[in-house]
């Protein structure tokens, strides 16, 4: 069990060092975000969400991850608002806290949104047309 948290530190250490100083960032001059950029948030987001269960014992919506205060808060705070990345981050916990939905949606209906769960999983989606 200490090999996985360990493992897991590295590479929430591994993703903000090679991403957060990107995650405002619109990629190549472009407006908004890639989707690489948009999948590693997702990725950085979900391992917040563990850390955070591992912690307060449930999941967290994004206003509780922002005021959590840690190094990354200031990522969720960005991805609150879509202006500056393209994307909106939308949380939403089960009543239980044991549980919970990601949703990172794209605010151009021509770039792809994603989502996630407590399971990790990413998917990724397009409007139906």
């Amino acid at each position: 069990m200490r090999t996985l948290a360990t493992l897991l530190v590295l590479g929430i250490l591994l993703i903000l060092a090679v991403g957060i100083s990107n995650f405002g960032a619109p990629a190549n001059g472009a407006s908004g975000w890639n989707s690489s950029q948009a999948v590693n948030a997702v990725r950085a987001v979900n391992t917040l969400e563990m850390n955070f269960k591992a912690r307060e014992k449930h999941y967290a919506a994004a206003d509780q991850l922002v005021s959590a205060g840690d190094s990354t808060s200031r990522m969720v705070e960005n991805l609150i608002k879509p202006n500056q990345t393209g994307y909106a981050l939308i949380i939403s916990p089960s009543a239980d806290g044991q549980h919970y939905l990601l949703f990172l949606k794209a605010s151009d209906v021509n770039k792809k949104s994603f989502f996630s769960d407590d399971s990790g999983l990413i998917f990724e989606g397009s409007p139906i047309r």
